[in-house]
């Protein structure tokens, strides 16, 4: 990770991240500069969020954001009576670079 960034102010009311990665391959695609919230999924395994950004406060009186860099949500499935796949459990979590920035 070469930087992240996620500065709040009181005298303003706008979020700024600035997040960029050095070298990051994931499910064999280079990332570089992922848009927010980016989703690459890894099969049989989960999937990966880049760049992910969380806003918090009511935006009037407080104002937040929490920003995750690399977050690994590692899911396996949940059977039906017959085999089949009828959905997903997440059984771990993993978050590489993390930055949380409030104000009241």
């Amino acid at each position: 990770m070469r930087k992240m960034r996620s500065p709040s102010s009181p005298a303003t009311r706008t979020r700024h991240t600035a997040p960029s990665l050095a070298n990051l391959v994931v499910n064999g695609t280079a990332v570089s500069d992922p848009a927010p919230n980016t989703r690459v999924n890894l099969p049989d395994v989960g999937y990966v969020l880049l760049n992910e950004q969380s806003l918090t406060g009511d935006g009037v009186t407080t104002s937040g954001i929490t920003v995750n860099m690399i977050h690994v949500v590692l899911q396996q499935p949940i059977l039906g009576f017959l085999g089949q796949v009828i959905g997903y459990q997440t059984v771990g979590n993993i978050i590489v670079g993390s930055a949380t920035s409030s104000v009241n």
